[in-house]
């Protein structure tokens, strides 16, 4: 009778389930990885968003805030500080004697300093739908209370 040495080794059975246990597991790992990278993606999109807003935001508020009063009327009526059209546009004459202009055209939000034209979004940003401009004093002879409602 011949004796087999048992020699130290898998079976064939046992290298096949070893190989589907390691595959189902680089597969779920996998799908982890291609997740966190989406929601990355996501995460720096938002805070993409939420930067251009909050620039846009402090310059908007800057320019209201350091409004002067057109005592000639060239900008808006004269000795008032503010004209609100239609509550989506805000006019107004900087405090270096620009007439300052703030409307949206096409889901961008622009800005007009002496008729120069300026995009403060884009639309690979932020898309703007609306936007409201009221002004809570007499005939836009207080200061304007701005609110920025989202």
């Amino acid at each position: 009778m011949v004796e087999h040495k048992n020699i130290g080794g898998f079976t064939l059975i046992e290298l096949v389930i070893a190989g589907s246990i390691f595959t189902a597991l680089l597969m779920i790992l996998g799908g982890m990885t291609i997740s966190a990278i989406k929601f990355q993606r996501t995460a720096l999109a938002t805070q993409a968003v939420l930067d251009n807003s909050r620039s846009v935001m402090e310059i908007m508020g800057r320019d209201i805030r350091l409004a002067a009063k057109d005592d000639d009327g060239n900008c808006v009526a004269r000795r008032t500080n503010y004209q609100v059209t239609g509550g989506n546009e805000l006019k107004f004459e900087s405090d270096r004697g620009k007439c300052t202009h703030y409307y949206v055209s096409n889901g961008e939000l622009k800005r007009d300093l002496d008729g120069v034209p300026e995009t403060l979004t884009t639309l690979e940003t932020i898309r703007v739908d609306n936007l409201y401009f009221s002004d809570f004093g007499e005939n836009g002879l207080s200061p304007l209370a701005a609110a920025v409602i989202s």
